[in-house]
This record gives C-alpha cells, sequence and structure tokens, in this order.
C-alpha cells in the first residue's frame, strides 16, 4: 500500500474560531485593525497623505458592494486545481503561485485581466487540493452521505464509499488520510483511507504504516504532542478521556460513521491538503468534551477573495506603481537589508516612496527581518502605525530562499483549533519563534461602506460604466481621469449597519477603506483570539511576487514571544481607550 497523494510531503493542517473577537476599528486605531459598522465617530483624519489613494478610481460606481455574489451558500468544485509544481515534481513554480482571487460583480461588463497569480471569476467556489484523487471518486460513486445539515461544510465532501459498496478495496489508490495509535495492539496503527467511511478502517503494524504512509505518522506525532501539552497545561486531568479518543479512537466514534468526531478529521485532512498545495504547515481540529460542538463551518482559503470594487481601488493605488514609475530618475538608497541581493534591493526605497516609512521610525516604522527571516520586534508598540515590504523580482533576488520573500512564500507553522469556553481558539502546534511568521489573515476584502451625502447619491445615480472596459494591472492615465474618486462619493461617517464585524479587520498604512473579512471565507487565523497582553500582532504586508502583478494588500500574523506547543496564540485587537469603551472585556 502506498500513501501516494502527490504532495504527500509538505502536508498541512489548519482550522478556525467562531467567537473570535475583533476590535471596533476608529480612525486612529493602530495600523491592522477591526473594523466596526457601529461606530458613528466621524474620522479626525481627513488630509491626504502617502498612504491615500493618489488617483481617481471607479468601485463603488462600477460595483456597490450589494451587487456582488453571496458568499454564504458556496458550492464546492471538485475539478482538480492547476498544478503550482515545476516540471520536476519537488518545488513549487513561484509563477504559479496564487495570489488573490478577484469576485466580479453581478451584471460586470468590466474585463479584468488574469494570469495564474490572479484568477478572476463570476462566482467564488470552494475546492478540493490538488490530489484527493479518492475523495473526487467517492463524491461521485460512495453510497454514504453526509445528511446533516450543520456538517455540510464548504469544500469537504459530502459522499464516502461503505466497505458494503461493490468497489473493492485492491481497485483504489490507497491513499492514506490519517493514523491513529492502536489501543490494545501495541505497535499497530488503526489506518483511515481518503475516501472512505470508519467502517472500512484497516489494523496495519508500524513497520508497514511507516513505509507507506510516513507524512501522515509525521502529522499524527505534531497531534499527538500538542494534545499531550495541551492536557498538561490544562492540568486537571478532566481532558485525559478526550485527548484518549483523539489518539487512539473510543469504540464509540470507531463504531458510527456518523459521529461528528470524523467531520473534525475530514476538516483536518483537507484543510491541511489545501495548506500543502502551499507547502505550508499543518492544521488540527479538536472538540474535547462529551458531546462535542459542531466544528466551524466556512470556506478554507489560502488567499484573499476581493471583490471587484475593492480591486479596482487596489490598481490605482500610488502602491500598485512599478518600482520605476514610482521612483524617477532617484537612485536606490543603500540600506540594511535581510535581501540575499543587497545591492538590487529596492524595498526600504519603496516603502519610503510609497508609505513614508522608514526602520527609523516616524509617522510609519518600516519592520526589517533578520538574518534568519525573523521579523525584528524590538521596541514593539501595538499604537506605532507599521509596515513590512518585502522583495518582488526588481529586487533581484531568489524567491526559495530570499529572507525577505518570507510571507510571500507562506511556510506558516502548525496550529490547532480547539474549542473552549469562548468558542474556537487557535494554538500553536509546534515550537514557534519571536518574530517568527504565524499565517496570513485572509478571507473575503472588500471597501468599507459609509453613508453617501446626498449630493453625491445623486451625481452617482448619472454616471455610467464604461461597456466592456479592459482593465490591466495598472490604471491608464485615461481611467485615472474618468473613474470617479472613491472618497468623493462619501461623508466621512460609517452607514448603520445589521453586518456582525466579529471577523473583520482593516488596515490604516496601505487603505483605511480596505476590509478583510473571514467570517464565511477565511483561513486559521480568523481563530486567534484578544489578549491584553498578546503573543503575536498583526503587520500590515506590501508583498508580491512579480512586480508587473497587482499590489493585493496583505495582513499576516508574527508572534511578539516565543511561543510553546499547546499554547494559545493571541492578538491585541483593541487600543486602550477601546477597552475603556468595551463593557465586560477588561484587561487583568
Amino acid at each position: 500500500m502506498s500513501a501516494n497523494h502527490p504532495n504527500q510531503q509538505h502536508v498541512a493542517f489548519r482550522q478556525g474560531s467562531d467567537l473570535s473577537l475583533r476590535a471596533h476599528g476608529l480612525q486612529n486605531t493602530p495600523p491592522v485593525q477591526a473594523i466596526s459598522s457601529l461606530t458613528s465617530q466621524p474620522s479626525t483624519r481627513q488630509k491626504r497623505t502617502l498612504n491615500d489613494v493618489t488617483t481617481t478610481v471607479a468601485g463603488v460606481i462600477w460595483s456597490l458592494s450589494d451587487t456582488i455574489p453571496s458568499l454564504r451558500n458556496i458550492k464546492t468544485n471538485l475539478k482538480d486545481n492547476v498544478n503550482i509544481w515545476k516540471t520536476n515534481g519537488t518545488s513549487i513554480d513561484p509563477k504559479k503561485i496564487p495570489s488573490a482571487i478577484v469576485v466580479q460583480a453581478v451584471g460586470s461588463t468590466l474585463q479584468l485581466k488574469s494570469n495564474n497569480r490572479i484568477q478572476v471569476v463570476q462566482k467564488y467556489e470552494a475546492r478540493l487540493a490538488s490530489g484527493c484523487s479518492e475523495a473526487r471518486r467517492a463524491q461521485e460513486n460512495g453510497s454514504w452521505k453526509q445528511k446533516k445539515e450543520e456538517l455540510l461544510i464548504p469544500g469537504l465532501p459530502s459522499k464516502k464509499f461503505l466497505e458494503s459498496d461493490d468497489n473493492p478495496r485492491n481497485q483504489s489508490e490507497n491513499i492514506v488520510q490519517d493514523v491513529f495509535l492502536h489501543s490494545s495492539k501495541p505497535g499497530y496503527f488503526y489506518v483511515l483511507w481518503e475516501g472512505w467511511a470508519v467502517d472500512n478502517l484497516y489494523e496495519l503494524s508500524d513497520i508497514e504504516v511507516q513505509q507507506s504512509a510516513s507524512e501522515a505518522v509525521r502529522l499524527a506525532q505534531i497531534r499527538d504532542a500538542f494534545l499531550d501539552a495541551f492536557n498538561a497545561a490544562n492540568g486537571t486531568g478532566e481532558l485525559d478521556e478526550f485527548v484518549a479518543r483523539e489518539k487512539y479512537l473510543d469504540r464509540n466514534v470507531r463504531m458510527d460513521v456518523n459521529h461528528p468526531f470524523w467531520t473534525f478529521k475530514d476538516l483536518t485532512y483537507f484543510h491541511t491538503q489545501l495548506h500543502a498545495d502551499l507547502e505550508k504547515g499543518p492544521v488540527f481540529y479538536f472538540s474535547l468534551e462529551t458531546d462535542m460542538q459542531n466544528p466551524p463551518n466556512f470556506t478554507y482559503t489560502n488567499v484573499n477573495v476581493v471583490r471587484e470594487d475593492a480591486y479596482i481601488r487596489c490598481l490605482g493605488r500610488l502602491a500598485n506603481q512599478n518600482f520605476s514609475e514610482l521612483s524617477g530618475s532617484a537612485n536606490t538608497m543603500r540600506s540594511s537589508t535581510a535581501c540575499s541581493s543587497p545591492q538590487h534591493c529596492k524595498c526600504n526605497q519603496r516603502a519610503l516612496l510609497a508609505y513614508g516609512a522608514t526602520a527609523a521610525g516616524g509617522p510609519v516604522r518600516l519592520l526589517q527581518y533578520n538574518a534568519e527571516g525573523l521579523l525584528q520586534l524590538d521596541n514593539y508598540n501595538f499604537d506605532d502605525a507599521r509596515i513590512l515590504v518585502e522583495c518582488s523580482n526588481t529586487c533581484q533576488c531568489s524567491p526559495e530562499n530570499c529572507h525577505r520573500r518570507v510571507v510571500q512564500r507562506g511556510k506558516s507553522v502548525a496550529i490547532a483549533v480547539v474549542n473552549g469556553n469562548i468558542g474556537y481558539g487557535g494554538y500553536a502546534a509546534e515550537p514557534i519563534k519571536k518574530g517568527q511568521y504565524i499565517v496570513e489573515y485572509v478571507g473575503e476584502m472588500y471597501l468599507l461602506k459609509e453613508r453617501r451625502s446626498k449630493e453625491n447619491v445623486a451625481q452617482s445615480k448619472k454616471m455610467k460604466a464604461q461597456p466592456h472596459a479592459n482593465i490591466d494591472f495598472r490604471l491608464t492615465q485615461t481611467q485615472k481621469d474618468e473613474m470617479p474618486d472613491v472618497h468623493a462619493l462619501y461623508i466621512n461617517r460609517p452607514a448603520k449597519s445589521k453586518r456582525g464585524s466579529s471577523y473583520e479587520a482593516g488596515f490604516s498604512v496601505i487603505d483605511e477603506r480596505i476590509v478583510i473579512c473571514a467570517s464565511k471565507v477565511g483561513n486559521v487565523g480568523r481563530f486567534f483570539n484578544h489578549s491584553c497582553n498578546p503573543n503575536a500582532t498583526f503587520v500590515e504586508v506590501h508583498s508580491r511576487c512579480f512586480e508587473s502583478d497587482p499590489l493585493i494588500p496583505k495582513i499576516a500574523i508574527f508572534a511578539l514571544r516565543d511561543i510553546a506547543v499547546g499554547e494559545a496564540i493571541t492578538l491585541r485587537y483593541y487600543s486602550d481607550q477601546q477597552m475603556k469603551d468595551k463593557r465586560g472585556m477588561k484587561c487583568g
């Protein structure tokens, strides 16, 4: 037997949380902030700065937020995705790594340019990772079907093979999904196969499993080490039963193909496979209680799903210009950099020209990596405006080896998601160093919608989109001149809205109007909860592998200190003033 997933040596697991806290954002809050739709405070920042839009753009005129296809009822596309590996099959091709998925507005007439990295779609769909051939085959021919609506999760197959199916095991590819220590036979494992229900659980010796599924064994070891550390930190012994269930499989879960335990295992496996496509670390999901909670129901994505209006806004920004346009005839500044090609690195000068940011501080602090690729976070202050600028091909450095491309490469750490007294939370499943990249915060990216003034509403009704306009990765000067300014259409006061802000994070350095919401679409970053003494922080990131691509802003999460296995990963979402304004939220 063989565990022959194409990316089997690069597997990763991830999951998310449902009651994580997000701060209500005010205009003067820190660089990456949570956004509130409830505040009615007017902005105190009206003047244009380097980080403001410098050209007129057409997002709100051509595609209002409510004309975007809904992300509430996402379907799963079972077709295999485009291969992102080099022809030798041993490493990822940077030219094929997706950086964003752009969803066009309903009825949009814009012809948006796309390539391997910028995918433009009419309707967003969840997908399975590369490979997963048995899961696809079972979805077509399996007889077991998930009937509980609350366990139907986008991106997870809803059907599996049963042992009774007229489908001999020797005709399958024998892809190992998971392994568990045998409870009564030392030296043996229970083996769960991809695409098959638990009634077809196998018992194999550790030698057989190591030979055929060494990666599955490695991941199981990470899982079990986390569970032991998490249980030890709890210190009460009340989790012993549930930890044993996860490691050894008790009879209740082994004998019940419909047990919610198996949905958690599917989340772990298929989200990890999505990470494996990009060589990211594993994700694990656990419900450590007698009556298991429903698993978090959201669509997993490795990249931001960008609404058309937000995308057009990104194209019109000063920061989207390539370096030669941005710098003109200016000479490259020689300054400290972790770039593998320091004599050619343009990042520090780009940061100054696009954002007014320097490593010395000032209005915006430019964060730097050290020679190990760890972010230098000495003298960190939550209230500082801060940004990280990474290399592109303009710097003539290696995408695979440059220490100033950490977020761009996206090799995140192993994370476990566990339910607790405030919902699901994210925990370190491997040791994390101070300054280490943890994960990117991704979700649905859109423009923060504000109340329009009466005169601007009337003005907007008279404007029409250019029919079938071709939009490249850079707006032409004519397009810039003809498109109305986003800022001019709104008075600076948020409209009242019933939308939740629990999963929203925004920018203050790159663009205050852009929001990332991980409520329906996101990754494991959505599960990190609030703390007044956090061990991780948000960082706004300017990063693209190729200068010719559009600049889609990112939010990354880095460790503020060393984080031990089993320790919760926490972020600070609220400033001191915001904490005072929040009922029932205190630091102590």
